[in-house]
């Protein structure tokens, strides 16, 4: 039921995930994905104050609360402060998205939109929020990310 501290309590999740993960000295983001749009932001939101949170996606579709946190916006940070005489627009290149990715703690998405990233991204840990809500297609297309 709403209201009842679930996503709060995956919020806490990935920041344990986190600790283990610098006494590990992992370099690689944790994934966390759900179904919908609206609650990969609501966890989107609990991380931002904690950790370095990319969001991943469409920015139409990402709540305006968020669209400092977005793919997009992180990859024209990333080209002003590359080349800021140079053009800024167009779509972004893979590499620009290796590096978003590879300086970020955590990467959220919806579940179907782990499918648009390559192939040779691994993943230590995924988190999938509200996974009762999901169709076994779409689980398994954020699983078979985790190889590590």
């Amino acid at each position: 039921p709403p209201g009842t501290g679930k996503t709060e309590t995956s919020a806490m999740i990935i920041r344990l995930w986190l600790k283990l993960h610098d006494q590990i000295d992992e370099q690689q983001p944790i994934l966390v994905c759900a179904e919908t749009h609206q609650a990969i932001d609501n966890l989107t939101r609990r991380l931002i104050k904690f950790v370095r949170v990319v969001r991943y996606g469409e920015p139409r579709t990402i709540g305006a609360d968020l669209q400092e946190y977005t793919m997009q916006a992180q990859i024209d940070l990333l080209r002003r402060h590359n080349s800021p005489n140079k053009q800024l627009f167009g779509p972004p290149k893979p590499k620009e998205i290796r590096q978003i990715i590879s300086s970020c703690q955590v990467l959220a998405m919806t579940c179907a939109g782990v499918g648009i990233l390559e192939k040779d991204y691994r993943f230590p840990f995924i988190l999938i929020d509200e996974a009762s809500q999901i169709t076994e297609p779409n689980i398994l297309i954020s699983l078979i990310r985790i190889t590590n």
